[in-house]
């Protein structure tokens, strides 16, 4: 059993073997040699010891004889090091060396697996025989970050080569079932999103059968309301609104296109369809119905079709009705077109312009 001992001259303390008591030892910090003796004794003992030393020369006057305080000289051995503490290795130490990378293969291997996303969303239409909303771009997305993120754990955490691969794989589970999450996530969802975000959903073509016309517009579409007047009187239009978030500004804007057969004049004296006075009519019209004033009138053409763009102000809201008007002759049927929103412009490329200009009138091409 190792006992503790203590180096008189410098106080270290070190550990040597019970049967090792007595003997001459060398102290492992000043090199000096002493004998071996528990730390208890030797705190009462030594003193005792010089002291009877001292008694017997005081008595007969003659040094006391050698064999009794000198013993024959034995190599002095080293005392064993104190052993480390048993939790040491326990504790993080952050300036400690880090500990033994991952074989390559390893690193690579669950570096990659992330990457079976993407291949399962190709291949989960023709198993499930259901499409994901989101694109594959979706899937790779996520894969990407996925696989950047176990790199991560692997080189730059100070962790057991254990523990990091227990991490990573924690990461590849939660990628997965993300995953899976994306896979069957409903368009409604989506587009609640996006409209709350203020995300512009994916505008597709429009297009009504019998009415002679397509139009890009967002998903969000119905039926023209009928608690709501028409555009105008001098048509009996068919309408179809769709609505937006606007950009930057609260509340949204609105898109109507329809057309119709014209109302023929009611006297003689009223304005042909199709000539200037009759636009000015029309234009005249659309404003008054929608309580505001045309400004910025113009003419335009459409695949041929005359017609008119103007703006109307309506209220003092700052609400404003972007309209472009088209008269086909041959069917004698009008076409309308509008955006109506806060602070819409003529000019605006995002949305008033992408709308208007799609707009096509099929009729024409008959």
């Amino acid at each position: 059993m190792l006992v503790v001992i203590r180096c008189p001259k410098c106080r270290a303390a070190s550990r040597v073997d019970e049967a090792d008591l007595g003997e001459t030892v060398l102290c492992p910090r000043c090199a000096d040699t002493f004998a071996a003796v528990e730390e208890a004794e030797l705190v009462a003992a030594a003193p005792a010891a010089a002291h009877a030393g001292d008694e017997l020369r005081t008595r007969d006057g003659h040094p006391p004889p050698e064999s009794l305080f000198d013993s024959p000289p034995r190599p002095a051995r080293e005392p064993e090091p104190r052993p480390p503490e048993a939790d040491a290795d326990a504790q993080f130490d952050p300036h400690a060396e880090p500990q033994a990378a991952l074989p390559a293969s390893v690193v690579v291997g669950l570096a990659l697996l992330p990457f079976l996303i993407p291949i399962l969303w190709l291949l989960a239409p023709i198993v499930l025989g259901v499409e994901p909303v989101l694109s594959l771009a979706s899937a790779l997305a996520l894969a990407f970050s996925a696989s950047v993120l176990c790199l991560a754990v692997i080189y730059t955490v100070d962790w057991r080569p254990g523990t990091r691969v227990k991490g990573v794989l924690l990461l590849i589970v939660l990628s997965y079932v993300t995953g899976v999450g994306l896979y069957f996530l409903k368009k409604e969802w989506v587009d609640r999103v996006r409209k709350f975000f203020g995300v512009n959903p994916t505008w597709s073509v429009f297009q009504v059968p019998q009415g002679g016309y397509q139009v890009l517009m967002p998903p969000a579409r119905r039926e023209f309301p009928r608690n709501e007047p028409p555009p105008t009187t001098l048509a009996r239009l068919a309408c179809h609104q769709a609505t937006q978030k606007s950009a930057g500004v609260a509340g949204e804007d609105v898109f109507t296109v329809g057309s119709g057969e014209v109302r023929r004049p009611a006297n003689a004296n009223d304005p042909a369809p199709g000539t200037d006075a009759w636009f000015d009519k029309l234009t005249a019209d659309v404003a008054d119905r929608a309580g505001g004033t045309a400004t910025a009138v113009k003419r335009e053409s459409r695949d041929g079709v005359p017609g008119r763009q103007f703006e109307v102000a309506i209220g003092n809201e700052g609400v404003t009705r972007v309209v472009e008007v088209y008269y086909l002759a041959g069917k004698n049927r009008l076409y309308y077109a509008a955006v109506e929103g806060r602070d819409v412009r003529a000019d605006d490329v995002v949305t008033v312009r992408r709308f208007l200009d799609s707009f096509r009138i099929t009729d024409a091409a008959k």
